[in-house]
């Protein structure tokens, strides 16, 4: 099995539908439907290699389980509906995000993969 992805939105088919595209390429995919749920995961489940996560969740949003994942070392790639990005603007830029590297909804899949494949070989960047 290949490296592990933890895959985080409040919007169950988004996830199943990333999780099952990234199976494709022999990732292990762990779903989380919501921030709470996320950091929960990323606190019990070992070794995670990268987090996808989506900026707008109710109660946990994609901020908060950005936070968790820095302290376990692991990489993210944040993603959501390009209102949202605006709402997250400062919290993101406080984190060392371009707005730019922000992925919108709906995510283009070429785009997402190349994303993926390259913090998975160490693109730091936002991390």
């Amino acid at each position: 099995m290949g490296e592990r992805i933890l895959l985080v939105d409040d919007e169950p088919r988004i996830v199943e539908v990333m999780g099952r595209f990234l199976r494709r390429y022999d990732y292990e995919i762990l779903e989380a439907y919501g921030g709470a749920e996320a950091i929960e995961k990323i606190n019990t489940e070992g070794k995670i290699d990268l987090a996808v996560v989506d900026l707008k969740m109710p109660e946990v949003n994609g901020i908060e389980v950005i936070k968790e994942t820095r302290k376990k070392g692991v990489p993210v790639i944040v993603f959501t509906a390009s209102m949202a990005v605006n709402t997250y603007r400062q919290d993101l830029e406080a984190l060392g995000y371009d707005i730019n590297d922000v992925l919108h909804k709906p995510i283009e899949l070429k785009k997402f993969i190349t994303a993926v494949e390259h913090k998975l070989k160490g693109g730091q960047k936002n991390d």
